[in-house]
């Protein structure tokens, strides 16, 4: 018999692989769209460290190879920006 705790993750990752969930340990965050993943590294976790200017060039680089993306990638990125909830999640890059 499978122990709880593994019966959980794995739920924890089915649900995730549908609705972006993350699990305590971070394992899922994989699973985000590699764009999203790419702007959620500009914001610092603290705002008063300013933009991650490394992170910046990455996600420029991946625009330049990815054209085709560039509409979800400016959206997602002005919602991070501005701090519009998402599906009930704040996307301004607050964590706790």
């Amino acid at each position: 018999m499978m122990p709880l705790s593994k019966i959980a993750h794995r739920t924890l990752f089915i649900m995730s692989r549908t609705v972006y969930m993350t699990c305590c340990c971070g394992c899922c965050s994989a699973l985000r769209p590699r764009y999203k993943r790419l702007v959620d590294n500009i914001f610092p976790a603290s705002p008063q460290d300013g933009l991650v200017k490394s992170n910046m060039e990455k996600l420029t680089f991946y625009s330049l190879s990815s054209p085709e993306k560039l509409d979800r990638i400016g959206e997602y990125l002005f919602q991070k920006a501005s701090g519009i909830s998402i599906g009930g999640d704040m996307v301004s890059g607050n964590k706790k």
